[in-house]
């Protein structure tokens, strides 16, 4: 019975053990797939930042959704308090990381719709006009005037080549090449406005510095916004990002650690339990090893001295005294026997040697007479 319930006991324990190490196991899986998700997500945020195009967005998106899920597996599935704060504390850090890469979206958007609409037209139309006003001098022969103007539209692209360098690089030193390109730009065309004579020309010449002046407005504000961009990528989601990394690897390190002692005590439980197991066998052995020697000298001694009483009959010794045994089993009534058969054999002994006793003086009697005639003759 010790050794069942020593048994159930251990079986039960370690039972409770692998469950519960199975569901540390199962946390410390989810909270590594959240991992994945936001390493997806960090990575899809640089690729959009790269590209701005709607794949990108919509790969941040689904990474997104499927951390969201995780984590909330997790807040019904994590109970223990310090796991539960950190969790807390990656909730918080994930909201505002989403909130500040909506903003970011948003002052893209923006950047991308006055590029496109706004100083992309501005930018085709001063373009246009310069190869225009080029054409018509080169043709008229006014070679200076040409190739003044083909200068200034060298000088306006290589603003718009600064401008999207900065889009790339974020620098503020290109950011500043770019302005100074237009405004080199604006001084070239103020001077062709003063040398050239034809109406249309100069109207030609007008218009395009006006469009220049249009797309420098915009690309300071454009700039402003790849500016509000850039802080808040440097500011807010390179910074939450490895934050929310750095809150699930300490939920990581926690669920292993629990998931290691709880298979430490689960084989410290299956140790101690073999041992018991082993202690109480040796005890039930030494035990049944006791008994078995009480039982076979309660059996063999008795049955010695039945033997020996035989023995002492046999060899016609009937002064023993009887066994007197008082136990009931087969070796009692043995010795109750061997007690009768010694005491009807003194009996009988007796009663023969009586006999003989009688026999001898009636022997003695009947010769008494007849000796003495004999005598007398």
């Amino acid at each position: 019975l010790s050794l069942a319930t020593i048994s159930s006991w251990s079986s039960s324990a370690a039972a409770t053990a692998s469950g519960h190490a199975n569901h540390l196991r199962e946390q410390y899986v989810l909270i590594s797939e959240m991992d994945t998700d936001m390493l997806a997500m960090r990575m899809n945020m640089k690729s959009f930042l790269l590209t701005n195009s709607e794949g990108d967005l919509r790969q941040f998106s689904d990474a997104a959704a499927s951390f969201v899920a995780k984590q909330e597996m997790a807040k019904q599935t994590i109970k223990n308090a310090e796991r539960v704060r950190l969790l807390e504390k990656v909730h918080s850090q994930t909201s505002e990381y989403f909130q500040a890469f909506d903003r970011v979206v948003a002052a893209i958007d923006q950047r991308n719709s006055v590029i496109d609409q706004e100083m992309g037209p501005a930018a085709m139309r001063a373009s246009d006009l310069l190869g225009e006003l080029t054409k018509a001098t080169l043709a008229d022969g006014n070679a200076r005037v040409g190739a003044s103007a083909v200068a200034a539209n060298e000088q306006f692209q290589s603003a718009r080549v600064s401008f999207f360098r900065f889009l790339r690089s974020g620098e503020e030193t290109v950011a500043k090449q770019a302005v100074t390109h237009a405004e080199a730009t604006n001084c070239s065309l103020v001077e062709l406005e003063s040398v050239v004579t034809n109406p249309t020309r100069k109207a030609w010449l007008s218009e395009a510095r006006q469009a220049v002046a249009l797309w420098v407005t915009k690309m300071e504000h454009a700039e402003k916004l790849q500016q509000e961009r850039n802080t808040l990528v440097k500011g807010s989601l390179d910074k939450i990002g490895p934050s929310i990394a750095e809150s699930t690897n300490g939920l990581q390190t926690s669920l292993k650690k629990s998931k290691e002692e709880v298979e430490v005590a689960a084989a410290a439980t299956a140790q101690s339990a073999t041992f018991m197991v082993t202690a109480v066998s040796l005890v039930v052995t030494a035990i049944g090893v006791g008994l078995s020697v009480v039982i076979l000298r309660g059996i063999t001694r008795p049955l010695a001295l039945v033997v020996d009483s035989l023995k002492t009959v046999a060899a016609g010794d009937l002064t023993r005294a009887p066994l007197n045994m008082k136990s009931r089993d087969e070796i009692g009534v043995l010795s109750h026997a061997t007690d009768a058969m010694s005491a009807s054999l003194k009996k009988m002994v007796a009663e023969v040697k009586g006999t003989s006793t009688q026999v001898a003086a009636a022997a003695t009697e009947v010769a008494a007479p007849a000796e003495q005639p004999a005598q007398t003759a």
